[in-house]
Parts: structure tokens; sequence; C-alpha cells
């Protein structure tokens, strides 16, 4: 985060390359701005529920794609040679799409219902899966020390 002053006793264990995600040892963060808009979510540790890693992706494009390919070679063999080529490259454009609409994402939501969304393009599934074991390694660390210094709180 940029300048972002830290609470007391506050260390920063991870933060991303770009400074829109900050992990410390009791809370993650995420900001964005752009021209015109801005995003912040924080998230204390003790209130992260569950992290999912998933892809999204758009079915349909690739769908229309094979469809678009196949209507093509099918025109192809009765003899239409510009509709074979021209439902070819618009079935490889609808696959390319299909492609480049698949997104990574890294889940973080609290228990009130907020949700921390981010995009991991270009990042392997090993390092996704150690950033969350970071962020749950981090959580549970947390607790113990809750716990260990006022034992007599309910668990």
């Amino acid at each position: 985060m940029k300048n972002q002053p830290l609470l007391e006793d506050e260390e920063i264990l991870y933060s991303s390359n770009d400074k829109t995600i900050t992990l410390s040892n009791k809370r993650i963060r995420q900001s964005s701005s752009t021209i015109g808009a801005g995003y912040f979510l924080s998230i204390p540790l003790e209130n992260i529920s569950t992290i999912e890693l998933h892809y999204t992706s758009r079915p349909v494009l690739l769908a229309a794609g094979i469809i678009c390919i196949v209507a093509g070679l099918a025109l192809g063999i009765s003899g239409a040679g510009m509709a074979l080529g021209l439902a070819v490259v618009t079935g490889a454009a609808f696959i390319l799409f299909y492609f480049l609409s698949r997104k990574h994402i890294l889940t973080v939501a609290s228990n009130g219902g907020a949700r921390m969304n981010i995009l991991t393009t270009g990042i392997s599934n090993d390092a996704m899966l150690a950033f969350a074991n970071t962020i749950e390694n981090a959580r549970n660390s947390m607790k113990q020390t809750e716990q260990a210094e006022n034992p007599l709180k309910s668990r």
C-alpha cells in the first residue's frame, strides 16, 4: 500500500510489486485507482472466512467458435470457398476471445460479506496457492498470539 500507516505491532508480510495488495500480520488490504475511480478494501485477518482460487471464462465464445468452424467446413465441402474462409476466421476469433476472457482469480472473503478479488494474470497456480497459505498462516499465527495473550478468551 502506498504510504499507508501501519497499526501498532503491525508488520508487512507480503506486498505486491505494484503495491495494490498488502498482507500484514493483522490485515490484508487491496487498493487501486484509475482515472475517475478508486477502490480500497481492508479485511482484518480474524475476519477472513474463506480463500478461493478459481477461473472464470466465457464458454459461449468457445462454443460459438467451434460452431462457426464446423459450419464453415460444411460450407466449404459444398463449394462455398469464401464462406469457408470467413467462417473459419470468425470461429478462430471467437476461440481466441475465449482464451483471452479466462481469468485466474484469488478471492478472500470476510465473515461480513466483503470479497476481495485478486486478478492473478501471469502468476502460476503454485505461487497463488503459496500466497493463500501465507494468508492462512498469518491468520493462524495471529489467533495463536491472541490466545496466548488472553487465555481466558472463549474460543
